[in-house]
């Protein structure tokens, strides 16, 4: 069988997002105890429990950068609330601890004058 073609696809665009817009919230919510079995309470107290702030950056949660939930792509396990930003950084170093520090270390070594193979 044939699939339907909406006669208005820009117009059903536009009405699912007119729709999301209205309800982000409710979307919000759906997306986190759907893929990380977090009610908006559990949620609320991982905020107070971090201060508001990313542990990472340390800078306060916004409307603008928002938190995100961070967790271990092994286990799934939630380890916190953070920047997008943040959590791009840490998953580009492939969530390992010690490419981490190497990174902190490369920079470190940049700001005090060293070449890279110094800081090896």
């Amino acid at each position: 069988m044939a699939r339907l073609r909406a006669a208005d696809p820009a117009g059903q665009k536009a009405v699912k997002r007119a729709w999301y817009l209205k309800n982000q919230a409710h979307c919000r919510e759906y997306w986190r105890r759907h893929t990380y079995g977090l009610d908006p309470g559990q949620f609320d107290r991982l905020l107070d429990e971090q201060g508001n702030r990313c542990p990472i950056c340390r800078q306060v949660f916004t409307t603008e950068r928002p938190p995100v939930i961070d967790h271990d792509h092994t286990t799934h396990e939630i380890r916190g609330l953070i920047h997008s930003t943040c959590n791009m950084g840490i998953g580009l170093l492939t969530d390992m601890p010690d490419r981490c520090d190497r990174a902190a270390a490369y920079l470190r070594g940049f700001n005090l004058g060293l070449t890279p193979g110094e800081v090896l």
